[in-house]
């Protein structure tokens, strides 16, 4: 893939390209930039298949930059060290993200998911992410290794732990999607649109609940799903419904 890195800090372009060469060396870097004004005309000009980006620089921020673009047609990888700044809309929707400093294993991971999703959109997911990003949280994006999808928050019956992976389970939607993000991250995501964490392993959408089971500590959900409760979040769960 062709890459250009958008970062306001010289030494943090530098220290990209040389993770880049080291561990990702068919990723030819086409450029840098560092900031909104100069990352528009080399976008514009190189066209590359995929962008580092930056969250906050001199001049706006990554996603002010994506909102004068009419036409995306790259990968995007936030590159960043605020977690505490725009972190949950690039999460929520699924966009890949590397936290400064950068693992080179989560680098690597994130280029391949940006190489399987290349091209195969099938919609604009960053017209999402840029939706959550401006407060508007009723869709989700994600991405397993073979599919981007685009989902009504309110259609995710319950959210499953699989160790470091997450299982999505969704209305009318036979089987589950595996993402390759844990539970947590989408416990604090979707806690403020109805969602409680009921068990270590199960996050269930409140909207979706249709009967529990004190005796046998179930809850029923829609489509005939079933997950246990914790004894210790039946009572909480009892509350907020």
């Amino acid at each position: 893939m062709k890459a250009l890195i958008i970062d306001d800090e010289q030494n943090v372009r530098e220290a990209l390209r040389g993770l880049l060469r080291l561990w990702s060396p068919e990723t030819e870097v086409l450029g840098e930039a560092s900031n909104v004004s100069e990352a528009l005309e080399r976008i514009n000009s190189l066209k590359p298949d995929l962008i580092f980006l930056d969250v906050e620089m001199g001049d706006g921020t990554g996603f002010d930059l994506l909102r004068q673009l009419p036409k995306r047609d790259f990968e995007v990888i936030f590159a960043t060290a605020h977690q505490h700044y725009a972190i949950e809309a690039i999460r929520m929707s699924a966009c890949d993200f590397l936290l400064k400093p950068i693992d080179p294993d989560d680098l690597v991971a994130a280029i391949e998911r940006a190489k399987t999703h290349w091209h195969q959109h099938g919609g604009d997911p960053i017209d999402v992410m840029l939706q959550h990003a401006s407060g508007i949280k009723d869709r989700i994006v994600l991405k397993d290794m073979e599919n981007i999808y685009v989902l009504k928050i309110e259609d995710i019956i319950h959210c499953e732990a699989d160790g470091r992976y997450t299982r999505f389970h969704v209305k009318s939607q036979a089987k589950p999607i595996l993402v390759s993000t844990n539970l947590k991250e989408y416990e604090q995501l979707l806690t403020p649109s109805g969602f409680a964490r009921i068990h270590h392993s199960h996050l269930i959408n409140l909207s979706h609940v249709q009967r529990i089971d004190k005796v046998n500590l179930t809850v029923h959900l829609s489509e005939n799903q079933k997950v246990p409760i914790s004894v210790r979040k039946k009572d909480e769960l009892l509350k907020r419904l």
